[in-house]
């Protein structure tokens, strides 16, 4: 879920507050939520509709986020409910509430099938087979037995900060058309930086809802988790970048999760494939140079300050991705260690 600083863009837009929506396009609110953590906020969006308000993601399971949305229902929906919810993913900040504002307003959940039932699985609560295949990840990774005994379980930290999913939902599937305020939307899916994740496009109005998939001002995390210790994500990734370029043109109004609405979408697939690039290269010349390194050696060379566990597993997960990729290309070699660590080395 970790994203990475690049520059501030100078094409994006001055914010709002927190709480205060701002109509950016006709018919279509942004608000800002406030996260509690490092990364201190989330863009949801509201669309005007005949009978209420359609709502795309929702914010964490929080006080300060379930405040923020009693103070919309009771001044800026006029006594109009919420029809219909759209969940982008299943990260914790774009769907932390659903179940709530469902349980609330009983409105029909869309979300893509592969997204719902990994939330619901997450939901479901750590069991020993999850709890195995988490230690035997970080093992590879190359954390220590202590270390590995510091980090909180994912799936415990997921139901912390997520209300119950609702028990059914409607499933988005890449190719729909979808009406959401008096609009038509194309449904485009994207991996990597989740199994499904659904952008929505509007060629009659060149708007796009992002999500996480294309951000102003942050590279998206892209990782290998324990679930799927062996995927290449960021090949994923890199191929959803193609697909829109391909797909949604330069001039769309980008409206992302995270930080302002841009314009210049394709110099901005630009500029995340470069990252990837650059990044992908730097850990090749560091297998070159220093032969046999884990995901976590790896990891540490990229910051000066001592990370904590939990930071660190997150790090070479995310250091990960880009190894199997380059695994994948066919420019390293891995090799797994009797302590259940892999090892990887360039190819020469």
């Amino acid at each position: 879920m970790s994203h990475i600083r690049l520059s501030e863009p100078t094409r994006s837009l001055e914010p709002p507050a927190f709480g205060a929506p701002r109509e950016i396009v006709p018919g279509i609110v942004w608000l800002r939520l406030p996260l509690p953590n490092l990364f201190d906020h989330i863009n949801v969006y509201l669309f005007e509709e005949r009978d209420g308000w359609a709502l795309w993601d929702t914010g964490v399971s929080d006080e300060a986020c379930r405040a923020h949305w009693l103070a919309m229902f009771d001044s800026f929906l006029g006594g109009r409910a919420p029809t219909r919810l759209v969940g982008s993913h299943f990260h914790p900040d774009h769907i932390g509430l659903a179940g709530w504002l469902h349980d609330c307003f009983a409105m029909p959940f869309y979300m893509t099938m592969g997204d719902y039932l990994l939330s619901r699985f997450l939901q479901s609560g750590p069991d020993s087979a999850a709890t195995a295949a988490e230690t035997g990840h970080y093992r590879r990774l190359g954390l220590r037995a202590e270390e590995i005994a510091e980090i909180p379980g994912r799936a415990s930290d997921y139901q912390r900060q997520t209300s119950r999913l609702p028990g059914s939902f409607r499933r988005l599937i890449a190719g729909q058309s979808h009406e959401l305020g008096g609009r038509t939307w194309r449904v485009l899916t994207a991996g990597g930086h989740a199994p499904e994740l659904v952008l929505l496009w509007c060629a009659a109005d060149h708007l796009l809802l992002s999500s996480d998939q294309v951000l102003p001002y942050l590279v998206p995390g892209v990782s290998v988790n324990a679930i799927e210790p062996d995927a290449n994500p960021l090949g994923l990734y890199l191929g959803t970048l193609t697909m829109l370029r391909e797909q949604v043109p330069d001039d769309v109004f980008v409206l992302p999760s995270h930080y302002a609405p841009f314009r210049g979408l394709h110099a901005r697939l630009d500029e995340l494939a470069r990252h990837h690039a650059e990044r992908s290269a730097l850990l090749a010349g560091r297998c070159r140079d220093s032969p046999g390194m884990t995901a976590v050696e790896l990891a540490q060379t990229l910051f000066r300050r001592k990370l904590s566990p939990a930071r660190l597993s997150y790090v070479a997960e995310s250091v990960l991705a880009n190894l199997h990729y380059l695994l994948e290309a066919g420019r390293l070699t891995a090799a797994a260690q009797a302590d259940g660590a892999i090892r990887f080395s360039a190819i020469a």
